[in-house]
């Protein structure tokens, strides 16, 4: 029996969320004898399926989005109002918003999921895909990342504006890949001067030993081979350890490796909303490890029966030993269904238990390409591709909708254009930045110690470049270049900052003023000559002290875990350019070992470091 609010003659529903649950649930409610109030962050509904195509240029935001209040003008019995919640009371009936307090006597909570990085603080790294805003996003980075290859003389800095990386083989990524590579390979092709759009490099990392996991594995392997023929690089098995720059470290079996990419783009895991998390402290409702609301068969929490929890925030089980997958026509369905319910509970009429009608998946590779699973018949190639166009369009909301899309993709299909290719940055004009200040640098582990020493007071500079061999000295010349961006052969004070800042140091400006008058010649300098700027990051090892064997050990630690792998030891050993051999560096471990765990601790790296004197890194 549903509960009824005495301050209205009509029972009072509000919808949290304007995605496919809630907006399905507001829209069975249209005929009801009830009143509706519908609340949602933005004041429109965004077709998600679609997100991908608006990321790389195919269609613009407006053609998958529909204003709520458009979709809900004829329901004359719901409002719609546009602001966030920040709090539910279920002993009172009330939803907090941030300016008023609404009653109900029936609360859907619909609000979706977000990104989840797996407690690592990466969103600005590697920005997901779930709103319009993280695909204008995405646009934006991917064709900053063409603009910049084309100005970019450096052929080492172009390959990594030209690398892509997407972290997730599931169905966002998979269909990203796709359309990435397309864009690389087809529609841009001839639009530059200086780069070849085609070897543009496109890699999908993905954890398990499949993409698209939730279909059948030969669905999976065709797709593949279709991304592969496309031009993708698909590495299953791997997971990924830090993003930290410009650079991603995955694992792959017991290695470790790392590419150097500019735009890395994160299509892997989902969590709950925080309107869970408000639901599991104030309604005690059970959370699951994704924070994901355990509901009741009829989607209500356990101690409160007229509070209901639908769509991807919902952990509802699928009868089979899962739980029903975060996609469209799981919302709806569970949207009206929750409708039924309320509507049937206020003259006590019984409803079915809920039955998921399981329509299949599908996922789109590229043209002509995907992969349809309806249970009763597996698809893919071209009649899989036009089933995936046909239920696309159908499902979009509106008539201009549906007709604007179709014209776009006609136009593309015969013409493999994408007129939205725009970049935007709200508030300010599109800016390229060829060098990133927070980019950790290829520089030497000496640099990095030396720079650190100089900026607490430890080292004495000194000017006698004698030593030093051509190959080091280029290298030090074009590092010097790379931070001279006006030119004018000096490095200045926020040149030099920004130098500090590429390999993770960040001083006050009095402690940098000291800084600079350390490592120049010239008193109360305003700059650092290129001579300066060699002999401060050219010094040996000498250095035993605490914080730099601390910095030592830090650049060996890849992944951050206190301890020192062999395949870290590998990895940096054998990107030094040292000529050490595999078995050389494992006896030196086995040396170090002392505790015999295949691992080295801070003090048994400190005690042996004679021994890798000749082994850091050098230009």
């Amino acid at each position: 029996m549903v509960s009824q609010n005495n301050n209205t003659d009509l029972h009072h529903v509000v919808i949290v969320g304007g995605g496919f649950g809630g907006l399905y649930a507001a829209q069975k409610l249209a005929k009801a004898p009830v009143k509706v109030t519908l609340i949602d962050k933005r004041n429109f509904h965004v077709f998600q399926p679609l997100l991908y195509q608006v990321a790389t240029g195919g269609l613009s935001p407006a053609d998958i989005s529909s204003p709520l209040r458009s979709l809900l003008s004829k329901n004359k019995n719901t409002e719609v109002l546009m602001g966030e919640v920040t709090d539910i009371d279920p002993e009172r009936q009330t939803v907090k918003m941030r300016y008023r307090e609404i009653a109900y006597d029936s609360l859907i909570v619909a609000t979706g999921v977000t990104h989840q990085y797996f407690g690592n603080n990466w969103e600005d790294k590697a920005p997901g895909l779930k709103t319009i805003e993280n695909a204008q996003e995405i646009r934006r980075r991917i064709f900053i990342a063409f603009e910049a290859a084309e100005k970019e003389p450096d052929p080492e800095r172009r390959k990594e504006w030209l690398t892509f990386v997407l972290v997730g083989g599931g169905p966002a990524g998979v269909e990203l890949a796709g359309a990435l590579a397309e864009l690389a390979h087809g529609t841009l092709k001839e639009d530059f001067r200086n780069i070849d759009t085609s070897q543009a490099k496109i890699i999908l990392l993905q954890s398990p030993q499949y993409i698209l996991p939730a279909y059948p594995h030969h669905l999976s392997l065709k797709a593949q081979k279709s991304l592969e023929n496309l031009g993708v690089t698909v590495k299953t098995g791997v997971r990924v350890n830090d993003i930290r720059g410009q650079c991603i470290t995955y694992r792959c079996g017991d290695t470790l490796e790392q590419i150097r990419a500019r735009t890395i783009l994160w299509t892997a895991g989902m969590k709950a909303s925080p309107v869970a998390n408000i639901l599991s402290e104030c309604a005690d409702a059970p959370l699951d490890k994704a924070g994901k609301v355990i509901v009741e068969p009829n989607f209500h929490l356990p101690k409160y029966e007229n509070i209901f929890v639908i769509g991807d925030v919902a952990h509802y089980p699928d009868g089979k030993g899962g739980i029903l997958p975060g996609i469209a026509p799981v919302a709806m369905q569970e949207g009206e269904y929750v409708a039924r319910f309320i509507r049937n509970g206020l003259t006590n009429k019984p409803l079915a238990p809920f039955k998921y009608t399981d329509w299949g998946n599908l996922a789109v590779i590229g043209k002509h390409q995907a992969v349809v699973d309806m249970g009763w018949i597996k698809l893919s190639g071209f009649l899989a591709w036009f089933v995936w166009l046909f239920i696309h369009v159908f499902y979009l909301l509106e008539f201009d909708n549906k007709l604007i899309v179709m014209t776009q993709w006609a136009w593309s299909y015969f013409t493999e254009s994408k007129g939205a290719r725009l970049i935007t940055t709200p508030g300010q004009d599109p800016e390229i930045q060829l060098e990133d200040d927070n980019e950790k640098m290829a520089y030497t582990l000496t640099a990095i110690e030396h720079l650190s020493a100089i900026a607490e007071g430890k080292k004495e500079v000194t000017y006698d470049v004698s030593s030093i061999d051509h190959k080091q000295m280029a290298f030090y010349e074009e590092t010097f270049k790379r931070f001279d961006q006006d030119g004018d052969k000096v490095l200045s004070k926020s040149e030099l900052q920004a130098l500090l800042q590429s390999v993770g140091r960040f001083y006050s400006p009095e402690r940098f003023a000291e800084v600079m008058d350390m490592v120049t010649v010239s008193p109360n300098s305003e700059s650092l000559t290129l001579a300066e700027f060699t002999n401060l990051i050219h010094c040996d090892l000498t250095d035993t002290s605490e914080e730099a064997m601390l910095q030592r050990f830090r650049f060996f630690d890849l992944d951050g875990s206190g301890r020192i792998s062999l395949e870290e030891l590998k990895l940096c050993l054998r990107d030094s350019d040292t000529g050490i051999s595999d078995a050389e560096i494992e006896q030196m471990l086995k040396l170090a070992d002392t505790s015999g765990d295949q691992e080295l601790s801070y003090e048994e790296f400190s005690q042996i470091f004679d021994q890798f004197k000749t082994a850091v890194p050098q230009a």
